[in-house]
């Protein structure tokens, strides 16, 4: 999930969006904050609760920030389709808990570029390429998915997203490979992740708009790790390949 880099963010378009800046007349979406109850990490059998805001903006029809989406130019649009180059961020993991005398994995910020489809007013299809440029994670990573959204009720909107994404072998065994002085020093099983696997995800969220300005959403989700994934140890051994998570925002349109 890629939410604790944007705080700085939130920071940046407050100030751009305040009375007197020359382009808030295009400015156009929402910011909120929220709670999330996930995995400590991918793979990992505990959860945690996390504080992230939740964005969803954009400017005119040319670029969007976007808590999951990140920060996206639209730079070649059809009808009813965009092509977006864009900047995002993959989390790493920490090496505490049960993850104790491993090598940490720092975090990534990460290229790529998206395809978006509006089929019709409920129903829209993505699929994204991105690779990072920083931090420990290596490889690249493919999605595809699909989004339908309807309003059930003249407060009330609703939301559907199943997904599948490809990690390549690079970037596996950035996150689910074991070295030998990592096994001797955490006691967890040695393990050489040697190709990519596939991650399936469906997420749904319910939302209601107290007014115009302000909303309240509660979402949940779960994703399967297979493959390489799934057989490491650190899924295996002291993880769950079933990742569920939930929570709730509260944010202001305008």
């Amino acid at each position: 999930m890629r939410y604790l880099t944007h705080t700085r963010s939130v920071l940046v378009i407050a100030a751009l969006a305040a009375p007197g800046a020359s382009f808030a007349q295009e400015l156009s979406g929402s910011v909120g904050a929220g709670a999330i109850y996930l995995p400590k990490y991918l793979g990992a059998d505990q959860n945690e609760t996390r504080f992230y805001p939740a964005l969803d903006l954009s400017y005119g029809d040319d670029f969007y920030l976007n808590t999951t989406q990140g920060l996206g130019w639209n730079a070649w649009r059809g009808r009813n389709w965009t092509l977006s180059p864009f900047v995002g961020y993959t989390l790493g993991r920490d090496n505490d808990d049960k993850l104790s005398g491993m090598d940490e994995v720092d975090g990534s910020f990460t290229a790529g570029l998206r395809y978006a489809l509006q089929y019709d007013p409920n129903w829209s299809f993505y699929a994204s390429a991105q690779a990072p440029f920083t931090g420990d994670v290596d490889g690249f990573e493919l999605s595809t998915g699909a989004v339908w959204s309807n309003r059930l009720a003249e407060r009330w909107v609703a939301s559907l997203s199943p997904s599948v994404t490809y990690s390549s072998e690079s970037w596996t065994d950035s996150m689910f490979s074991v070295s030998g002085s990592e096994s001797a020093r955490s006691g967890v099983r040695a393990y050489d992740a040697d190709s990519g696997y596939l991650r399936f995800g469906i997420n749904g969220s319910l939302s209601y708009f107290i007014n115009h300005e302000l909303s309240v959403t509660a979402f949940a989700g779960v994703t399967r790790l297979t493959g390489e994934a799934k057989d490491s140890s650190i899924v295996d051994d002291i993880g769950d390949a079933t990742q569920a998570y939930g929570g709730g925002f509260v944010s202001y349109h305008f």
